[in-house]
C-alpha cells in the first residue's frame, strides 16, 4: 500500500508539472499576441484571437487560448469569445462526443501595494454531445461558472482588482463512455502484484466489476 501511495503521489506530481507547463505556454502566447498586435497596425482592430497550444495529455484532442486584445470587462470578453470557442468545438463534434473545460486567466493587482499576480479561474470537465445547444451550454458551464468564481474571488480577497484579461484557455478532451458489463481485465505491473494492494481478479465473463465488489466484501 505504501508503494502504491508513492506511485500515486509521483503521478499526481507529474500531472501538476504538466498543467503548469501548459499554463505558462498559454500565458506566453497571450503576451506575444498582444505585443504583435501593438507592433502591427493592421491587427489593431482585432478584439480577440484563437491560438493553438501543444498539450501534454494523451486524451486531449485540442488545446488553445482565446487571447484577449481589447476587452476590459470579463463578461463581455467571455460572451464574445463564444464564436472562437464554438468553431473549435464544432470541428471536433463532427468526429465524436467530447469533454470540455476552460480556464480564465487574468492579471490582478493590489492597488495599495501595486503587487500583481496571475490568477486562473477554471471550470470542471463537461460532456458535449452532437445534439446539445452549444450556446446555452457555454452560457451555463463557462460564462456563469467563471463569473461566479470571479465574484467569489474578489469578495474573498477584496484587496485584489482585475488589471487585465489575458485569455480563456479551452481544453477539448476525448470522451470514452464506460462500457458497463464488458470484461475489461488489465494485467497490472509486477511490482503492484507483489504489493498485494490492488484487487485484480481475472475472469472470463462480463461480471468483472461484480467479482471485485464481492471479493472486497469478503
Amino acid at each position: 500500500m505504501i508503494l502504491l501511495n508513492k506511485c500515486i503521489k509521483y503521478k499526481l506530481g507529474c500531472i501538476q508539472i504538466f498543467y503548469k507547463i501548459e499554463s505558462n505556454v498559454s500565458i506566453l502566447k497571450s503576451y506575444l499576441e498582444n505585443l504583435q498586435t501593438k507592433l502591427d497596425r493592421t491587427k489593431n482592430k482585432r478584439y480577440l484571437v484563437w491560438q493553438n497550444t501543444q498539450t501534454c495529455f494523451k486524451n486531449r484532442i485540442r488545446s488553445g487560448v482565446i487571447v484577449n486584445l481589447q476587452y476590459k470587462d470579463p463578461k463581455l470578453f467571455l460572451k464574445n469569445a463564444f464564436k472562437s470557442f464554438s468553431i473549435q468545438v464544432r470541428k471536433q463534434l463532427q468526429k465524436s462526443q467530447i469533454i470540455v473545460n476552460a480556464a480564465f486567466c487574468g492579471e490582478f493587482i493590489k492597488p495599495q501595494t501595486a503587487e500583481t499576480s496571475l490568477k486562473h479561474l477554471t471550470t470542471n470537465n463537461q460532456i458535449i454531445d452532437y445534439n446539445i445547444d452549444l450556446k446555452n451550454w457555454y452560457k451555463i458551464n463557462i460564462i456563469e461558472k467563471i463569473l461566479k468564481k470571479f465574484d467569489d474571488f474578489q469578495e474573498k480577497d477584496s484587496g485584489w482588482a482585475l488589471l487585465r484579461i489575458l485569455h480563456l484557455k479551452v481544453n477539448i478532451n476525448q470522451y470514452t463512455p464506460i462500457n458497463i458489463g464488458i470484461s475489461t481485465y488489465i494485467e497490472v505491473p509486477e511490482f503492484i502484484k507483489k504489493s498485494k494492494s490492488v484487487i485484480n481478479i481475472k475472469n472470463n465473463d462480463s461480471y468483472c466489476f461484480l467479482c471485485k465488489v464481492n471479493c472486497s466484501a469478503c
